[in-house]
């Protein structure tokens, strides 16, 4: 312990000097949004039990009054799709940092947030972070494989970052890859309905699942926590089969200069039919070409997701990898993992 360090959960009145501490330490311009006032208050005040004025997502160490570290807690539920045992609880670290100045502070903070559940995970991070993990206890898992679709192949023409001849470079890449990966429509029919705020009908879908997976519990309260994300671009959908409601859909649009970036954030149905998931894959891309998407982007949560991903012409563009802590064995060892974009606050990164 640091002499004189105290660590204690994050007051509203904190939010300004929390998020210059974390601008300066991780080095990101002064307008980044993920550290603004506003995304502040509901990562850690705003949680899906709604708004509080109490955060018990959020600890500060504090040296001489100055805060010198912190650690956002994302929790959640464990669980195996399909099957009805026992939650485990679990939580995913955000906003992790110590100050240079104070080594330690923010392995303490970590230590202190492991108390608050029987398991851990994280899902990339820092190149600092992923080399003390395994130190921590932290096991890492199959990589989770990061997917991306070209909607509009001229979007490059649009940045004022790149110079004449790589713009018209990447937009013939661009080009060339939408036409080696152009698909045919599916032959199944799905309906996309929106979803202002999702009810308590969709809390029930992964349990309905034959797919067997360890996999974040995700409920409607989750769900709409992301809903009212205060930057907007968040959109819910719940997809419909015969009038039947078999899946939910969570899209996300980000302008980026003159581009907008499209993320399927989470995609699940409680169906193994394969022509299904192709249809509501499918249904998504026409929805964020309707929001003017330039790209899209989707981790490949399940083996059904990954599957109909690549039916629709999306490309492997990278890993992310994935760590699991798991001290008292709480967990199935021959499972895989499945992740999506609602893990921690990588949807709106």
């Amino acid at each position: 312990m640091i002499s004189g360090m105290k660590i204690t959960a994050l007051r509203r009145a904190d939010i300004p000097e929390l998020s210059q501490f974390l601008i300066g330490g991780f080095g990101v311009p002064a307008s980044t949004t993920c550290f603004s006032h506003e995304v502040l208050g509901w990562k850690y005040f705003d949680g899906p039990g709604g708004p509080s004025e109490d955060s018990t997502c959020s600890l500060v160490a504090r040296l001489a009054g100055r805060i010198i570290g912190h650690i956002g807690l994302c929790p959640r539920q464990f669980i195996v799709s399909g099957n009805e045992e026992t939650p485990v609880s679990t939580m995913h670290a955000i906003d992790w940092l110590g100050s240079a100045a104070h080594s330690g502070s923010g392995a303490l903070l970590m230590l202190q947030a492991f108390a608050t559940c029987k398991t851990q995970y994280a899902v990339g991070g820092s190149a600092l972070a992923q080399a003390v993990f395994p130190r921590l206890g932290f096991e890492q898992k199959s990589n989770l494989a990061i997917f991306r679709k070209v909607l509009a192949p001229f979007h490059r023409l649009r940045t004022t970052d790149q110079g004449f001849f790589r713009k018209w470079a990447g937009t013939a890449k661009d080009l060339a890859t939408v036409w080696r990966t152009r698909t045919r429509r599916p032959r199944q029919t799905v309906e996309l309905r929106p979803a202002p705020a999702f009810t308590k009908e969709i809390d029930c879908l992964l349990r309905q699942s034959s797919s067997r997976i360890v996999t974040s519990q995700r409920d409607h309260l989750l769900l709409n926590y992301f809903l009212r994300y205060p930057l907007s671009g968040v959109s819910g959908w719940t997809i419909h089969k015969s009038q039947q409601l078999i899946g939910f859909a969570l899209l996300k649009v980000t302008p980026d200069g003159r581009i907008l970036l499209g993320k399927i954030v989470d995609c699940w149905l409680n169906t193994e039919d394969p022509s299904c998931w192709q249809a509501a894959v499918a249904a998504l891309i026409d929805r964020l070409r309707a929001l003017a998407a330039d790209t899209v982007t989707c981790y490949a949560t399940t083996p059904n997701l990954h599957a109909a991903l690549l039916w629709n012409g999306f490309i492997n563009s990278g890993e992310r990898n994935v760590y699991v802590r798991d001290k008292q064995q709480s967990l199935p060892r021959d499972l895989p993992f499945g992740f999506s974009m609602l893990e921690a606050d990588l949807a709106i990164h």
